[in-house]
């Protein structure tokens, strides 16, 4: 059995994807092919799952990653790994063009075994690039804040209100998403306060979404399944850890849904919502329906 240090190594791994994409630049910007969901990747998308999975087999990690341009990477079969290398490409490409407001980042969780459910989570993280912000989450350890450069932590911990504050929401709203005519019928038509604030509502990017639920600046979160769910399986952990739930529209938190069952499909379209707790979640999934 393995006997590392599951949850330095993925600290270690995020912050080399830090440091790496740092580095890269504008060069990350080259075109290199498309990925599973039709989608063209960029040398920084390749390489910041690069920086993982090669942390990830030094340390002899028996883990089999699901990832957005590697595909699926067996190194074992003790855990399963979910990573997308930069959620928020568009955000990158806005920030190389000079947008100091676009945030965009690594995400990347580890799950016990092979099957897991998503309550299975060991560690989530979020590497924010711009900011310089390492997000993380461990099992009834709270979320840490990290600084890659010095390796310094503190603990994170905030309120969770339960108003449906338009200040404190994000949600998926992007009009370019393939997925974008489902959540105008799922939850913008009929969520007004989604309209409110639009500008800071959507970010075009989950990990900046799940980076400011994480760290107390947002209490909700408003998605649909896509892409494998990579984004909200590495966000789980952080929203558990915060105090809050993810649940989908029959009002249940999807910790005991399987990952590769619960709409895994890449274009299997559910609403998934992040909130303060179950009653919040249910009064809003009221109006939902």
């Amino acid at each position: 059995m393995f006997k590392g240090d599951l949850r330095q190594i993925c600290i270690d791994a995020l912050i080399k994807s830090y440091k790496r994409h740092q580095k890269l630049g504008k060069d990350g910007l080259k075109e290199l092919t498309k990925n599973f969901a039709g989608e063209t990747s960029l040398v920084a998308d390749w390489d910041a799952e690069e920086a993982v999975i090669e942390t990830l087999r030094n340390h002899k990690v028996p883990i089999t990653i699901v990832s957005e341009e590697h595909g699926t990477v067996r190194l074992g079969s003790e855990f399963t790994g979910v990573l997308d290398g930069l959620d928020g490409t568009n955000r990158y490409e806005a920030f190389i063009s000079g947008d100091r407001t676009a945030r965009y980042g690594t995400m990347f969780a580890i799950f016990e075994g092979t099957n897991p459910i998503y309550g299975n989570y060991i560690f989530s993280g979020i590497m924010e690039h711009p900011t310089g912000r390492l997000i993380t989450a461990s099992r009834d350890k709270g979320i840490h804040l990290i600084d890659p450069s010095t390796g310094k932590s503190k603990l994170v911990e905030s309120d969770l209100r339960t108003e449906l504050d338009p200040k404190r929401i994000r949600a998926d709203t992007g009009s370019k998403a393939k997925h974008f005519p489902f959540v105008v019928d799922a939850y913008i038509k009929k969520l007004p306060e989604l309209h409110l604030l639009s500008d800071n509502i959507s970010l075009r990017s989950s990990a900046a979404h799940y980076a400011d639920f994480a760290l107390g600046e947002a209490d909700w979160v408003f998605e649909c399944t896509r892409k494998h769910n990579l984004e909200i399986a590495v966000a789980y952990g952080l929203v558990r850890e915060r105090g809050g739930v993810m649940v989908s529209l029959d009002g249940k938190d999807i910790g005991n849904q399987r990952y590769f069952e619960f709409h895994y499909d890449p274009e299997d379209y559910v609403v998934v919502i992040s909130a303060p707790n179950l009653q919040a979640a249910k009064t809003v999934i009221k109006r939902l329906k």
